[in-house]
């Protein structure tokens, strides 16, 4: 976008000079095509811009959500031995999230299903006592975002390929005609000329490139403390199993376990210890900050 506007500052600045020239006329009217066609498209694609937004956030919460129930039914399976069980909820993040659109529907729906017999079971373990009916008003909400046809451009292009067409085209006007005038211009104006190439190289014209940002930015710390309900002391070597990722871990000396590089999301986690009760509970870790946990683990009697 500030590209195509830059392009058109200059262009409506310099076009009644260039068009007394026959070399730049010629130039002028193919850039200024070009710019037309890519406003055409900026204002076809700002129509469809929020549309797509939704369904894009609908889709991540669906899933987020149906990866809770998803969590819980694991621990429920584990705790009774179920292996029928098991399977209808052993599906990671990226499990649910694999495929079509439609598939990663069906695959939300069935889960959300599969969860209503159970449903007592799974909050007796953590599942948010609404979350089954947040789940299902999340992918009754999808479905028609995906059930309807895609919006076309001329020509019979989707969207995404006329968005292409464009950028190309983008380049080819930077790279082609707009160098092609200025040239002209670099023996009878070098001051000119070099103005233009010192704006066009590291002022705003220049393609920025896009650095993916690090994995470290992308995570947060669980802090753990365990210690004991009958004596309050630390208790070194309580295990740490946190499900559907194959995490696992041990306190320390004093109690403690700290993860600086967990991934953000909703987890189920168990904790474990000889002698004493075992303890199932969910966090939630988010980017940049530390979830703190303590728990006091109870003697088997």
């Amino acid at each position: 976008m500030e590209m195509f506007n830059g392009t058109l500052i200059v262009v409506n600045q310099y076009k009644p000079v260039w068009l007394t020239n026959i070399p730049f006329k010629t130039e002028v009217d193919n850039l200024t095509v070009g710019l037309d066609d890519i406003n055409d498209y900026l204002l076809f694609d700002s129509d469809t811009e929020s549309a797509t937004g939704e369904k894009n956030q609908t889709l991540e919460d669906m899933l987020r959500s149906t990866e809770i129930i998803c969590n819980a039914g694991i621990v429920h399976a584990s705790k009774t031995n179920d292996s029928a069980q098991m399977p209808k909820f052993n599906f990671s993040y990226s499990d649910l999230k694999e495929g079509k659109e439609i598939e990663i529907y069906q695959r939300c729906s069935k889960v959300g299903i599969a969860a209503i017999p159970v449903e007592a079971a799974l909050i007796a373990v953590g599942m948010p006592i609404t979350q089954l009916v947040e789940q299902k008003a999340l992918s009754d909400k999808f479905r028609p975002l995906i059930s309807g046809a895609k919006r076309v451009r001329r020509g019979g292009k989707s969207n995404k390929e006329e968005m292409l067409v464009v950028y190309k085209q983008m380049d080819l006007i930077y790279n082609e005609r707009m160098d092609n005038m200025m040239g002209l211009l670099k023996k009878d104006n070098p001051k000119f000329f070099i103005e233009y190439t010192n704006s066009r190289e590291i002022g705003y014209w220049k393609k920025k490139s896009v650095v993916p940002p690090s994995p470290s930015t992308l995570t947060g710390t669980l802090s753990l403390g365990v210690t004991s309900s009958s004596t309050g002391l630390a208790i070194s070597g309580a295990a740490l199993a946190v499900l559907s990722i194959n995490y696992g871990a041990v306190t320390d000396a004093n109690g403690a376990l700290v993860n600086e590089k967990m991934v953000p999301g909703t987890y189920i986690g168990r904790l474990t210890c000889e002698g004493y009760i075992p303890i199932d509970f969910t966090f939630k870790i988010t980017k940049d900050q530390i979830c703190e946990l303590g728990f006091m683990m109870e003697p088997i009697a």
